[in-house]
């Protein structure tokens, strides 16, 4: 403690007692002589070590921003290339959608023709069911109209067989169709 109050009784500075050339060690008594000693002082003395630590602290934040800026740079082209591959997405949800419209309005479209030729052979086969049934009704009502005009005659021959006259013509009718056969007169 000495050595520093030897150094300071060396400086120019006045105290306020008349004792001579000392230091004022205490700093809220000082005079404005005493302070700025103090801010100069204190000045070259932090001067190296805080700037060294607002130089790394530049550094660090120049670095900072570098990275910074190199992320937003990044990101921007990422968000780039995600905007165009949603773009490229879309343009192949749009081409799958009308694809898929292509082949819903073709497999409609071969539906219908499929559901068509169905149709048209199920009609031309009721068609021909109801023909043939047709020609089935008219075979079996010609037998059986011949079954009853049969029926029919074989009652009224019956009848006339029975009768004598009957037998008389029937007998001439014979001969005569038996000579018209044979040819004679």
């Amino acid at each position: 403690m000495t050595n520093i109050t030897s150094f300071f009784n060396f400086t120019l500075f006045v105290s306020e007692n008349a004792e001579g050339i000392t230091f004022n060690d205490d700093i809220f008594e000082a005079n404005v002589i005493n302070l700025i000693l103090l801010i100069v002082v204190v000045f070259f003395a932090a001067k190296s070590p805080i700037e060294d630590t607002f130089g790394n602290r530049q550094k660090l934040i120049m670095n900072s921003l570098e990275n910074a800026e190199k992320k937003l740079t990044e990101a921007n082209y990422r968000l780039y290339e995600i905007r165009l591959q949603c773009l490229q997405i879309n343009t192949i949800i749009e081409n799958l959608e009308v694809q898929a419209e292509n082949q819903m309005s073709g497999l409609i479209e071969s539906r219908q023709m499929e559901n068509l030729d169905r149709l048209t052979k199920e009609y031309l086969s009721t068609v021909l069911v109801l023909k043939y049934k047709r020609e089935q009704a008219k075979l079996t009502t010609k037998m059986f109209l011949k079954n009853l005009a049969l029926q029919e005659i074989n009652t009224i021959f019956t009848k006339l067989t029975v009768n004598k006259k009957f037998q008389e013509n029937y007998i001439n009718f014979s001969i005569l169709a038996l000579e018209k056969v044979i040819g004679e007169k």
